[in-house]
């Protein structure tokens, strides 16, 4: 393997992270990186064990004067968004991310670059390979399935940590701490259609060039979803009488869609009137999200269908996607935080019927669960079938927390600044453990990114190797007791 980052700091867990970026891990696809996990554990004399999810533990003694301190766990997961631009032929299953260094930036070539979670998983490494730094005995924790609903952490034997204080290293940016998240579901509705012969000559209106991103840290910028946009571009068109052949967008549902396509069956009388309508809609697009998604694109182009959506079946697609809630639904003006959201992550048409996904998030129980039902009764007034998947609890805050404060003075003392406590829209797996181990005292940071979920997605190296010093900081501070 020819590594391309042999000359930047810190060298240790950047050789990790090329080691994992060669490896297959999108959600449900973690065994190949578990095993790496259990390999290098064996290589370097440590304890560990994976279950059937592919969660792994890898501990080690502490060291250096904090063989005696309470153990500390650290925490990350394993898989990664597997998101690519359109024209991008990488294969996640096989083929290892390439990796580009810019600017000091670290990013991959068309596809997204797994640095969420990647850099708690290569910092957990670098802790365990080294000799010399002070800390108590250590539980590093590499879940798996993080990306889609949480289900590695949900599935983790409390009996695996005996730690009661842990670092989550799953959210920034650098200089916050993360003290409480969201909790979230997924759901799902699906309208079934009976085929028919499609009507006229068959166009595809390829919608691309949208920001995209992760649905917890970027839906209150109000950027374009590209299912929503295309279910808006359809109602216009069928004014005039298009029908429907095809619509699909987006590939994961906590991932705001940058990209989508929408077939529609034009005859040859409504074929002027139709270009026309799509030049509009582009024009109008573009204007409304020249801030937000400026590189906005909308084609049109002729293509071969056999057969198109009945018109009953259209018509009650084209309700769903317009009337399906998206973005921003509650903000609190005292946190200045956004509440309860949801995006409308993925939209597929195969197999005689019309699916969307959708994340739901809420630190608020009772308003994550109306916006569900609201999906729910709307499925039912459309003729669609409903059903809810993942549900994870959110995190609430605690007043006191040693671990905290002590992050608090490590971070002070390296840098001069006291970190940003605030909570985050987006799903940690801390909402779990804390369930599993109500004492748990955790924080969550990280550090700086762009792009996540998103094929834009890339690392500020300057940062990662800053928080990697932090916590290394941190870990001999809490090795004194």
């Amino acid at each position: 393997m020819q590594y391309i980052l042999t000359n930047v700091e810190p060298k240790a867990p950047l050789r990790y992270f090329e080691d994992i970026s060669a490896i297959p891990r999108g959600s449900h696809d973690e065994k190949a990186v578990s095993q790496y996990l259990l390999d290098f554990a064996k290589e370097h004399g440590l304890t560990a064990k994976r279950d059937e999810l592919w969660n792994v533990l890898i501990t080690k003694p502490g060291q250096h004067g904090g063989e005696s301190a309470p153990p500390l766990a650290l925490q990350g997961h394993t898989d990664m968004v597997c998101e690519k631009e359109a024209d991008s032929a990488h294969d996640f299953s096989r083929d290892p991310l390439k990796l580009i260094l810019e600017n000091g930036r670290l990013r991959a070539g068309g596809t997204t670059l797994g640095a969420d979670n990647g850099t708690a998983v290569v910092i957990m490494l670098a802790l365990l390979a080294d000799k010399d730094l002070p800390h108590p005995p250590l539980e590093c924790l590499f879940t798996s399935q993080e990306e889609t609903g949480l289900g590695g952490a949900a599935a983790i034997d409390p009996e695996w940590i005996t730690a009661r204080r842990m670092i989550n290293m799953d959210c920034g940016p650098e200089g916050e701490v993360t003290v409480g998240c969201s909790g979230g579901l997924r759901t799902l509705v699906t309208r079934n259609y009976t085929p028919v012969p499609v009507k006229g000559q068959a166009y595809a209106i390829r919608l691309m060039g949208l920001t995209g991103g992760h649905s917890g840290g970027l839906i209150h910028r109000f950027q374009a979803n590209a299912n929503k946009l295309l279910g808006r571009a359809y109602a216009e068109l069928r004014k005039i009488g298009v029908g429907l052949v095809s619509i699909r967008g987006g590939a994961k549902d906590n991932a705001i869609p940058h990209e989508g396509l929408l077939v529609v069956s034009v005859t040859p009388d409504i074929e002027s009137r139709f270009l026309a309508a799509v030049d509009s809609l582009r024009e109008r697009f573009q204007e409304e999200y020249k801030e937000t998604d400026p590189g906005l694109t909308l084609d049109v182009s002729k293509t071969d269908a056999a057969s198109q959506l009945d018109e009953e079946s259209a018509e009650a697609v084209m309700n769903i996607i317009l009337f399906h809630p998206n973005g921003v639904k509650h903000i609190s003006e005292k946190l200045d935080i956004v509440v309860t959201s949801l995006n409308l992550g993925v939209v597929t048409t195969e197999d005689s019927a019309v699916t969307m996904s959708a994340a739901v998030r809420s630190s608020t129980q009772s308003q994550k669960q109306a916006l569900a039902n609201k999906i729910e009764r709307l499925s039912k007034l459309c003729g669609a079938q409903y059903s809810q998947g993942n549900s994870y609890p959110g995190w609430a805050y605690d007043e006191t927390s040693a671990l905290r404060d002590r992050a608090q003075r490590v971070y002070e003392g390296l840098t001069g600044k006291r970190m940003i406590e605030r909570a985050t829209h987006g799903g940690l797996e801390c909402g779990l453990f804390k369930g599993k181990w109500p004492e748990l005292d955790v924080i969550a940071i990280g550090c700086d990114t762009t792009g996540i979920h998103s094929p834009k997605e890339s690392l500020d190296l300057a940062s990662f190797a800053r928080v990697y010093e932090f916590v290394r900081a941190l870990a001999a501070d809490l090795a004194r007791g």
